[in-house]
């Protein structure tokens, strides 16, 4: 019986406690946090009489209710975090995919007519850690080429073959010239243009 009077002075005592520390307490974020501790004893005071009867600890068992929390809220942390990174680096390639796209729209009509080739890709290359996409911020274009397929598929005419001469060897692609043309289209360091021609030769 005695235990039964402690328990339910204790209960009186600590909310009379709990009211005047609420009272006390300025209007601040760390309300929130001191009112859910107070809950949390008040809590284990109720249970008090059923620790006792199966002989728990009530601060190890605040103890891992604290700790379990806390795992979940860095758990929840990671998430959006990891969330945050994947939308970011959608919006990086759908932003560098749209400007290639521009890019080879300005320049490929002129190459096709002055040389006969087609842009295939171009990739972009960045100086590290560099998050922002920025035009002025590009370290390197990489710039795959190909002979358009109307220059492949010009008609083929006939021709006297001597077995003695050398068969003749594919034209070289003027690299250099391209360079400057697309350096002029794209208002852009020929240094920072790298063309990849066809076999993956890169110059």
């Amino acid at each position: 019986m005695s235990y039964i009077q402690d328990w339910v002075t204790e209960i009186i005592i600590f909310i009379l406690i709990a009211m005047i520390v609420d009272l006390l307490m300025p209007q601040s974020s760390m309300q929130k946090y001191v009112r859910f501790a107070v809950g949390m004893i008040l809590v284990l005071i109720f249970l008090q009489p059923l620790f006792h009867v199966f002989n728990a600890n009530p601060s190890k068992f605040l103890q891992n209710e604290l700790l379990s929390g806390s795992n979940e809220s860095e758990q929840l942390e990671k998430e959006i975090e990891n969330q945050k990174i994947d939308i970011q680096a959608s919006q990086r390639a759908y932003i560098l995919n749209q400007i290639a796209q521009q890019l080879k729209t300005i320049a490929e009509e002129e190459l096709i007519k002055k040389y006969g080739v087609m842009i295939q890709d171009i990739k972009f290359t960045f100086p590290d850690q560099s998050e922002e996409v920025n035009w002025e911020n590009i370290k390197m274009l990489s710039v795959a080429i190909e002979r358009s397929e109307e220059t492949e598929n010009q008609e083929i005419r006939e021709v006297d073959v001597d077995i003695d001469e050398k068969p003749a060897t594919e034209e070289k692609l003027p690299i250099e010239d391209i360079k400057n043309d697309l350096s002029s289209f794209w208002e852009i360091s020929k240094d920072k243009i790298s063309i990849i021609g066809e076999g993956g030769n890169q110059t």
